[in-house]
């Protein structure tokens, strides 16, 4: 029988993740799920990941599938989401997992016709032995009903908002992941596969649900792609990521506002909010508001900015991106001040950065018993 829902989830060269993204979600209240982990990762890892699913088999089943060659993470997500059987399909990656209620909640609204449901996140926090959550998640369901207009019309004007279902978020009716492999050959493109499939949505629907209710658990925010690009922190996992959009993927780069950058966030996503927008179901898919674009990534600049947290590149590319959309220079932002936040932040900055890496090696040194008893560890907690 087709069961109601798919978790999907996509993994590379974490197996010190694996464990506590697997075992939390085998005790969803709602029980009727396929539990389908893609692997692709390296010889060695996949060994690793190997064990790791049998174990959590032995509480829930695990599908284990794995592609003939290593691909880049949407090809990746491609390839894993054909394998979806279930009526309803999310995508949860190797360094998040979901609270428990997460498919109950979510089905109250995708039960009465509501084709996708997103939800907030909140971070995993450990001290010593104890865990805890950035954001409390409280019983009783919040949400709200999101037009696909207002939220194009945000990413326009460089206002995006963060209750949008970008598929690591959210569950979908597997009809509209089905709909968009037809109409464009490919469930998502581009570079990153969560914003394609965003912009895709978009394009084709006038709303979605979101929860406000912080249900996906980031528990390893030190090893994310999107952390070590926007503060200049590369890291084994996204150093493999680049290499491979490099050597496959130029032609999205290229559609982007500054090809050459991978240091701001809206940029970043520009490619995928590009292809969208050249799809005939939405008209009024409207072009980015240039200036405020720019202001926008000055803010990330000043943000962030500190002795290695942006390159030379980054604010070159920002540079190049101003004079050629004609656009004067911000006076907040000017040299001097940039001077001041990157002094003003190095300090604060070498210290998070610090206990991330410190972190990063501590997990690395782990056996599988050890990972299986940490993330059975997270699972009581979110549970209980």
């Amino acid at each position: 029988m087709q069961p109601l829902f798919s978790i999907i989830v996509p993994t590379r060269n974490r197996s010190q993740q694996l464990a506590k993204t697997l075992l939390p979600l085998t005790r969803q209240t709602n029980s009727d799920f396929e539990l389908v982990v893609s692997d692709n990762s390296d010889p060695s890892e996949f060994e690793k990941n190997q064990k790791i699913v049998e174990i959590v088999s032995n509480t829930f089943p695990v599908r284990l599938i794995r592609p003939k060659s290593t691909l880049n993470m949407t090809n990746h997500w491609n390839f894993a989401l054909d394998a979806a059987k279930g009526k309803y399909v999310g995508v949860v990656t190797d360094r998040m997992t979901l609270h428990p209620t997460t498919l109950e909640k979510s089905y109250k609204f995708l039960d009465t016709g509501t084709k996708c449901v997103s939800y907030s996140h909140t971070t995993l926090r450990k001290t010593g032995s104890s865990l805890s959550l950035t954001e409390d998640i409280e019983p009783e369901v919040k949400s709200e009903l999101v037009r696909s207009k207002a939220v194009i019309m945000d990413f326009a004007n460089a206002t995006p908002t963060g209750a949008c279902p970008r598929l690591l978020n959210s569950f979908v009716a597997k009809t509209v992941l089905e709909k968009m492999r037809q109409e464009v050959g490919t469930t998502v493109s581009g570079i990153c596969p969560d914003y394609s499939f965003l912009f895709g949505y978009l394009a084709r629907y006038e709303s979605y649900v979101h929860i406000r209710n912080p249900l996906l658990i980031d528990h390893s925010p030190e090893v994310s792609n999107g952390m070590a690009a926007t503060r200049n922190k590369p890291n084994k996992a996204s150093g493999d990521f680049e290499k491979l959009v490099k050597e496959e993927q130029t032609e999205s780069m290229n559609l982007r506002l500054m090809p050459s950058d991978h240091f701001f966030f809206l940029n970043l996503i520009s490619a995928e909010y590009e292809f969208a927008s050249r799809l005939e179901h939405y008209e009024s898919f409207p072009s980015f508001d240039h200036e405020k674009m720019y202001r926008a990534c000055l803010k990330q600049a000043a943000k962030y900015l500190s002795n290695n947290e942006i390159s030379k590149s980054s604010i070159s590319a920002l540079e190049e991106y101003r004079k050629r959309q004609k656009i004067s220079r911000s006076i907040r932002y000017n040299p001097l001040y940039m001077k001041f936040r990157m002094l003003r932040n190095s300090y604060k900055q070498w210290k998070m950065n610090k206990a991330l890496t410190d972190k990063a090696v501590s997990e690395n040194e782990r056996s599988v018993s050890e990972l299986i008893e940490e993330g059975q560890k997270l699972a009581d907690f979110l549970e209980g």
